[in-house]
Order: C-alpha cells, then sequence, then structure tokens
C-alpha cells in the first residue's frame, strides 16, 4: 500500500465511536449514527484532508462497525478491518484502557503497519443486510432463552 497522509484508528462500540487522527494527534468522539459521521465529515474538511488520504484502521465488532463501513464507502474511504488480537499483540504488554487510548493505538498500529495493509473491498449490500438480521436473530434467541 501507498504511504497516505493521514492514519485514524477507530474505537467502536455500539453508541460511541472514539476517532484518532495518528499524524495530527487529535482525538475525536461521535456517535455511531449517520448524525455522528457527519460530524466526522467536519472534522475532516477542518483538518483540510482529502478522502483519498485517509485510511482508516478498525476492528472487527461483531456488527457495531457496519453502519460506519457504509458510510466510508460511500465516501470512497480506504479502510481495513483487523483482528482485536492481532492490534494487541503488536503492541506488547500495556497497562491502561479506555476507548480513547484503544483508538490511539489502533492508529499506532496502522501507522507501523501501513507498508503491510490491504484495503478492505466495500461489502456488499446484500450481505450487510443479512449479517444485520442474523445479529437480530442472535439477540432474540437468547432473550428467548432467558
Amino acid at each position: 500500500m501507498q504511504k497516505v497522509k493521514q492514519i485514524i484508528g477507530v474505537d467502536i462500540s455500539k453508541l460511541t465511536l472514539d476517532i484518532h487522527f495518528h499524524q495530527k494527534n487529535q482525538h475525536l468522539k461521535i456517535d455511531n449514527n449517520f448524525s455522528g459521521f457527519k460530524v466526522l465529515i467536519k472534522k475532516i474538511k477542518e483538518l483540510k484532508l482529502l478522502n483519498t488520504e485517509l485510511f482508516v484502521v478498525l476492528e472487527f465488532t461483531g456488527g457495531y462497525e457496519y453502519r460506519f463501513i457504509h458510510f466510508l464507502s460511500l465516501y470512497s474511504i480506504d479502510y481495513v478491518r483487523m483482528p482485536g488480537l492481532a492490534i494487541k499483540r503488536s503492541m506488547g504488554i500495556i497497562r491502561g484502557k479506555s476507548d480513547m487510548v484503544d483508538a490511539k493505538r489502533i492508529a499506532q498500529f496502522g501507522y507501523e503497519k501501513q507498508d503491510s495493509l490491504v484495503k478492505d473491498k466495500p461489502l456488499n449490500k446484500n450481505i450487510l443486510a443479512l449479517k444485520e438480521l442474523l445479529a437480530i436473530r442472535k439477540e432474540q434467541v437468547v432473550r428467548k432463552t432467558a
């Protein structure tokens, strides 16, 4: 992969996204919905970055990232999803944990490994819809068995 101007690390949770701009050393916390994504676009414009200059690194979260991935695809922003264990192992033993710190560590991982990272292909809309339905089904099964 070619060097990019800005690596962005994203720690995803159900309600919020913690975003760290590695080269700018800035942190942003937004809602995990389209109104929050608009705040991210404003921040990108404020930092005078182009979508082609960005590379987003995020962890697999089991479904919470699908809206964000859809947003990245709409704006043609390259991204890669990485297993959390790969990021954790690359950092070694580190103390302290918070969403803000995790976003910074993910961005650091992306910066160090940017030569070997390969951007993900956009997910098919039909597959995304099926995955969301399966997640809803799984949640309903757990509720019913409880």
